[in-house]
């Protein structure tokens, strides 16, 4: 290819995460996960979310690795008590 070198091809054994880690790139922003327990409302199966709190209130979508039903997530963050996260079934 034109203008890349051939040090930046990415061939056989060598895939992007091993570039990546040699050129010292990040792939993503460096987000502050946070892992919080909760319990399928539709099937009650434990489940493990990964929570951003830095990004403030929010309100998302995620589905259960057991029945595939999309939970929602309600996270709340206060600059006292911290982060507060409640899960729901779409139609509550």
């Amino acid at each position: 290819m034109k203008g890349v070198d051939e040090g930046d091809k990415l061939a056989g054994e060598r895939n992007f995460d091993m570039l990546v880690s040699e050129r010292g790139l990040s792939v993503m922003p460096n987000y502050q996960l946070d892992e919080w327990p909760a319990d399928c409302p539709y099937c009650g199966e434990p489940i493990t979310l990964l929570i951003d709190g830095s990004a403030g209130d929010q309100s998302l979508i995620d589905d259960c690795a057991v029945c595939c039903r999309p939970i929602v997530v309600d996270i709340r963050v206060d600059p006292v008590d911290g982060v507060n996260v409640t899960v729901h079934s779409e139609d509550e």
